[in-house]
């Protein structure tokens, strides 16, 4: 392959954790050779946040009704802050070429689970950063009982991303920690937004006009 041109900032990730994301990527390689059939369910599990819509059709229907409008607009919000963060800001900065485009041997990986192209950076993991961005939002309007099943959906995210050879695990990483961080800012803003609301309602209800 061609040597590719890389920004500064994905020079210094590269140098930084190509050996490792490497050695882990060929790990997934052996794993989907000797198991075959999990390489449907990764996809799957990848599509769930294909670009982050599906994720933004779920909390759009979710505020379409009163009894999860709340949860809703969290997730929405998550889902906001975490684009602005990974897709606006950070992607264009770093640059860093998908790692089937940059290595030859993991370009014969990622053949080998469907050649599954993606258009944009490769760090951090947009994927992984909307699954965070809404699982850690669906969490702070919901409470701690659905902590496991958000590092469930997350870590699942961030395997099949890896399994289908087109982030590194680094940006795997990259993009739970920006997601996280997104969902927790988010949640917090509603929280703050929710918390006027409701004092703002209970002043007019304490002084109604007469």
């Amino acid at each position: 392959m061609e040597a590719i041109a890389l920004t500064p900032a994905a020079e210094v990730i590269n140098n930084v954790f190509f050996a490792l994301d490497y050695q882990i990527l060929a790990l997934y390689h052996t794993l989907a050779l000797a198991c075959p059939w999990l390489t449907p369910i990764m996809v799957g599990i990848s599509y769930t946040a294909k670009s982050g819509i599906p994720l933004i059709i779920a909390s759009i229907v979710m505020i379409c009704f009163k009894k999860t409008r709340r949860t809703g607009i969290y997730c929405l919000a998550g889902l906001t802050v975490g684009a602005i963060l990974v897709n606006v800001i950070v992607k264009p900065l770093i640059m860093r070429p998908r790692p089937y485009v940059f290595n030859a041997d993991i370009r014969s990986w990622w053949a080998l689970v469907g050649s599954h192209t993606e258009s944009d950076g490769s760090f951090p993991s947009g994927h992984t950063n909307a699954a965070a961005d809404f699982s850690v939002a669906f969490c702070c309007a919901n409470g701690k009982k659905y902590i496991p099943w958000a590092i469930l959906y997350i870590v699942l995210m961030g395997i099949s991303r890896n399994w289908l050879q087109v982030h590194y695990p680094s940006d795997v990483l990259f993009g739970m920690i920006f997601g996280i961080a997104a969902g927790f800012i988010a949640g917090s803003l509603v929280s703050f937004g929710y918390k006027k609301f409701e004092e703002r309602k209970n002043i007019r209800n304490a002084n109604p006009e007469k």
